[in-house]
Order: C-alpha cells, then structure tokens, then sequence
C-alpha cells in the first residue's frame, strides 16, 4: 500500500501548524469572552478539535459547557436553558440558533467559524452520565490517549468521506468521526484498518478494550444495540454500541472501497467527488437518457433533520416516476450539509405507450371490484383479478417531474426545489 499515496492524501487533508494556531487563538477568544457570562460551568474543547484529529478547512468547533455533577445532576433538564441565557449576555449581536437533541445545545458564528456549544454534567465515568452527551468528552479522552494514530484517523475520514459513507447522520447512516477514530486505533493505523475491514462480513464485533473477554456481546448487549451490519463496543461505555448509526448500505460500500483501494491504491479515494451538472448530462447522452437534474434548498434547523426530509423528498420522487412507468437507469443525490443539494435522475427517453394496464383487487373482494370498475369503462379479468385498461396522464417524463415538484409532500419537506441545467456539488 503506497506509503508516498498516503503521504501525499494526508498532506492536502491535514492542517498546517499556522491553521491550527489561527483557529486555536478563535475558539481561545470565543471561551474567554462565553467566560464573562458563565456561571457554575467551564468551557472545554471537544470532538475533533479535542482530539487531534480534524480535518483541513472543516472549522466546525465542538465546545462542551461542563456543569458540576453534585450541583447540577438533579437539574440535568435545566442545563439548556441556564446555558442560553449564559450565551445571549455574552454575545447579545449573535444569532444564537437552539437545536433540539437529546439534551437542546446551541450554534452561532464566531469569526468566521461554526460552533456548537453543548450544555453537558462533568462526570469522570460514563455510568454516571444522565444524558448520552456527558459522554462526549470521555471519548475525546480516550482517543487522545493514542495520539500516534492521530493521523491514521485523518486518512480514514477522508477515505469514508471519499465514498459518502462519512456521518452518523440519519439521511447518511455512515460512520461517524468517533468510529473513524476507533478503527485506527483497534486495527493499529490506517493500512490495516483497510486491510481488515476489506475482510469484514456481517455481522462484524469489535471490542477494543476486551469489555466482553468472557462473553459474546451480541448475547449481552441489548437488543436495540446489536442491530446492524457493524457492532463496535464503546471504549469507554461497554453497554453501547459506537457503530448503531451504520447502515448495510454504508458498511457494503466501505468493505467495497476497502478491497479496491487494497487491489490498486490512489489519491482518488481521498478526494470527494462533486455531482457536476456538464458530467451528468454527458453520462446522460452516452446512455441515451433523459437527464432530471434537481437543486434544492433545504429547511432552516438541525441539519440530519433537514438532511432525512430531503432524502424522504428523493425517496418520494423516484417511487411516483416508477410507479408511473417510466424506466430510471440511474438515481443519486448529494448534500455537503451547508449549501443546496443536488438530486437528479437519469431515465430512459424512450416514451411511454399512451396506454396502460392498471392492476385492481381480487374479484373475492366484491365491494372493492365493484369500485374498480365504476372508477374504470375498459376492464377486463385474469387469473381472477380485475385490471383496467386506461389512458396515461404522462407519457415524457419532464411534464410529470414539474407536477411532482409542485406536490404538498415536496413542498413541506423543503425550502425550494428546482429543475436545473448548469450546476456543481
């Protein structure tokens, strides 16, 4: 596995030392001045920043409010609120956006960069925690404990990253940041992290701490956490499952991407991929396809909220333009979580007859047929199930699509959508 692949991926994805003292020296100032404001807590650093472990131009800063256990943990509820009225005095010219969660934390802009501040109880173990964030920092720990891997775990960010598998976010159901970071450490560094997981078959357990030496964790673990294509025990909470958020889609194309990388390694798995409307609409005519390329803006709000309504509008669209009888080669979408994202379907251009053939109930169910037939002139029975023989509403796809994007389900899930012909994600 080339080392100078390698050498030269984590070159264009790490941060120089300049760039990590310049976004240091913000979220310095950002805590000193929350500071002024906060009281019965401090501020610390947390996710990937904490860890080491970030990635070249992803600003996005994780900041935990730490509340003392023996003066807040009968007040666990109130954390959000006390740390919000904490945040308007500090910084009362901020929009300071509150994000429902487990436990409601806050977003606002400082200097150019995106931070997150979340209200947490300081606890040193994790069956202490009243809430799934107090943990949040115990894992930062944990990984800053081996922080020879540091870099490994940058490598294999990107390559998730480079496949869209990389999110614990629902519309993604990928690997998080923190999964990334346990597999370089468990299979001691990146190259063997690809090499073993290039053997992986569901259902994979890994238990990197031996919390389960003596057992089978698939027979210990609660049944809602062994789920799943991929079980990895928490280091630092045996009871949970680190991977639950990965899905069979995203676990079958990293196994893919691994056994590929191993066969012939590049920079391309490092790099992500943009949709590019020129692309699409060349692959298009080397298929012979009618191109539906969509932009959409989505809904204001927690982004896997807002990434889930737009994957249910994905979802929606390519079931109505089957359902209708036209034949999709090919479909995709893609959001980096800030900008518009991209859909578009690649359908064959062939027209649709100007009839077709509509399956109605089984003639057993007498009231139902009946109705059938009063909705339909031209029926006609087989195999003892009424069908109809009626004119179709659209025979091009276009006329449909622009009906579709019209559709209240469409339109309650996001912000706008359009069709489009020049466009880059």
């Amino acid at each position: 596995m080339g080392k100078d692949i390698l050498a030269k991926a984590l070159e264009k994805i790490k941060p120089t030392d300049e760039e990590e003292k310049a976004l240091n020296r913000k979220i310095d100032g950002f805590i000193a001045k929350a500071k002024k404001s906060l009281h019965g807590a401090s501020l610390i650093r947390g996710g990937s920043i904490a860890k080491g472990t970030w990635l070249k131009d992803d600003y996005d800063t994780d900041i935990f409010a730490c509340y003392s256990v023996a003066a807040y943990k009968g007040k666990s509820t109130q954390l959000s609120d006390l740390l919000e009225a904490c945040l308007k005095k500090a910084f009362p010219k901020k929009e300071i956006v509150r994000l429902h969660g487990s436990r409601d934390y806050f977003q606002l802009e400082y200097e150019g960069i995106s931070i997150e501040v979340i209200p947490i109880l300081a606890i040193k173990e994790a069956d202490a925690a009243a809430n799934i964030t107090d943990v949040s920092p115990l894992h930062a720990a944990w990984v800053a404990k081996h922080p020879q891997f540091r870099d490994d775990a940058r490598l294999l960010k990107q390559f998730c990253k480079s496949l869209c598998v990389y999110g614990a976010e629902s519309y993604i159901a990928g690997f998080s940041g923190y999964v990334c970071e346990i597999l370089t450490i468990h299979y001691r560094g990146f190259r063997s992290a690809i090499t073993g997981a290039a053997k992986w078959k569901p259902q994979v357990v890994i238990d990197t701490e031996k919390h389960y030496a003596d057992d089978d964790p698939l027979f210990v673990l609660n049944a809602s956490k062994r789920q799943g294509p991929l079980v990895i025990i928490d280091p630092v909470q045996k009871g949970r499952n680190a991977a639950t958020a990965v899905g069979t889609e995203a676990f079958s194309t990293f196994v893919a991407g691994c056994k590929k990388f191993q066969k012939k390694p590049s920079l391309s798995f490092f790099e992500e991929k943009p949709l590019v409307y020129e692309e699409l609409r060349q692959k298009a005519i080397r298929k012979k396809a009618e191109l539906v390329a969509l932009s959409a803006a989505l809904l204001k709000g927690k982004k896997d909220i807002a990434g889930s309504k737009l994957v249910k509008v994905f979802v929606f669209l390519k079931s109505k333009l089957k359902e209708a009888g036209f034949m999709i080669i090919e479909e995709n979408w893609h959001w980096d979580g800030k900008g518009d994202a991209l859909l578009y379907f690649l359908a064959d251009k062939k027209p649709l007859s100007q009839e077709e053939v509509k399956r109605g109930p089984e003639l057993v169910f007498h009231q139902h047929a009946e109705r059938f037939r009063l909705k339909y002139r031209n029926t006609f029975v087989r195999d003892g199930i009424i069908y109809a023989t009626a004119k179709r509403k659209h025979i091009t796809i276009q006329p449909l699509v622009k009906e579709l994007l019209a559709h209240p389900y469409v339109m309650e899930r996001v912000k706008e959508i359009r069709q489009v012909n020049n466009v880059r994600h």
